[in-house]
């Protein structure tokens, strides 16, 4: 299941890596109309792209298993595996934007909280609680309810985010105004 669905995710994290040097500089450049627009161009082709290939993934579930390992218990517990984290893998778009966003701006400890979420934070006591309670549907079900309940605690880090960023960019004029003085200063 992993080594399928991190087809997917790879896609996912290469736009957030091409993303990264975007933000980081239209952040330090204070072009934050760019910023923003970068942003959400990011979640759209993102999101775009997990579905096409996470509906392929939820269509062939059984037969890319099946490439892997040919036996029936295997395939039917791996199709329901995989058919569950394609689902909840429709939420990665907003959730590593949102990290990289705060990575590339230097919000170091927002990014690594982000990060815990879906990584351990949620799931490892998901992990615990499901297996206790629901055996091996459980630990079939914890990384995706993990990854589906990160989304709702990602969603007020972008909020503050972009409420703290002004909606305008600085303006060419001001930066061209304080080179020029630096440039005097220094004669």
């Amino acid at each position: 299941v992993n080594r399928i669905i991190f087809f997917a995710f790879s896609v996912a994290v290469g736009i957030g890596q091409g993303f990264q040097p975007i933000s980081g500089f239209n952040y330090g450049a204070e072009k934050f109309k760019r910023l923003r627009k970068a942003y959400a161009f990011t979640i759209l082709i993102s999101e775009i792209i997990i579905v096409v290939g996470c509906t392929i993934i939820l269509i062939f579930a059984p037969e890319l298993v099946r490439l892997l390992r040919n036996d029936p218990e295997v395939v039917e517990i791996g199709s329901r595996a995989l058919r569950l984290q394609a689902l909840s893998y429709m939420v990665i778009p907003f959730c590593m934007a949102t990290e990289m966003l705060f990575q590339s701006t230097g919000l170091r400890i927002g990014a690594t909280i982000l990060s815990s979420f879906r990584s351990g934070l949620l799931f490892i006591p998901l992990l615990f609680i499901l297996a206790r309670t629901r055996g091996l549907y459980g630990i079939e079900e914890a990384q995706p309810l993990a990854l589906l309940l990160s989304f709702p605690l990602t969603l007020p880090f972008a909020i503050h985010f972009f409420k703290m960023v002004p909606n305008t960019d600085k303006d060419d004029s001001e930066i061209n105004r304080e080179t020029i003085k630096t440039v005097h200063a220094e004669e």
